[in-house]
């Protein structure tokens, strides 16, 4: 999973050395136009697409070796397997699939058996998700998910956030905290 970060990162790396070379070389009259920013992009994503093609592959290859065939031991709450799929979910890779994938595997989360290690550790993502400067497709269902393992410490932590310097982080732990308390009642004050 780390090699799949390291190539997601190396892609966004040329893709935006890349936009930002193509835009800056149309003339500007204040700001750019639509077909200026869609034409930079189109130039990036071709200058990155080997880089783009090598993810996709190490995607499908997790995939496809370690991802599905762990998934009815992961249903049926088997440690090993959940501790893979969390394993998924902190990596946090912003790739084509993963953001559904991470959906689907949040929303079972809401079900299976779970360890106190996994409490934690879902707590742990859940923070650095709303600290994370990416917008994120899952974040919804990773509120719904801190419904069941939220504790007064990570409400605090939220709490915490929420008061942030970063308007973006603020609003992301705001946004939980109301979906957490909304749904556990014991953790109100």
């Amino acid at each position: 999973m780390e090699r799949i970060a390291a190539a997601h990162g190396e892609f966004s790396q040329v893709w935006a050395a890349e936009r930002a070379a193509a835009l800056n070389s149309f003339p500007t009259k204040g700001s750019r136009s639509w077909e200026q920013i869609w034409q930079a992009n189109g130039v990036a994503y071709r200058a990155a697409a080997p880089l783009s093609g090598q993810r996709d592959q190490l995607l499908a290859r997790l995939f496809e070796r370690h991802l599905w065939p762990i998934y009815q031991d992961f249903r049926r709450g088997v440690p090993e397997a959940v501790d893979a799929i969390i394993d998924f979910l902190e990596v946090d890779v912003p790739a084509f699939r993963c953001g559904y994938a991470k959906e689907s595997y949040l929303r079972d989360l809401k079900t299976i058996p779970l360890t106190g290690e996994h409490y934690g550790r879902l707590r742990q993502y859940g923070i650095g998700l709303c600290g994370s400067p990416h917008h994120r497709r899952e974040l919804g269902e990773v509120g719904r998910l801190m419904i069941r393992v939220a504790d007064r410490r990570f409400v605090e932590q939220l709490r915490s956030l929420s008061g942030s310097g970063n308007e973006f982080v603020r609003k992301r732990a705001a946004k939980m905290l109301g979906v957490v308390l909304n749904g556990r009642r014991d953790l109100r004050p």
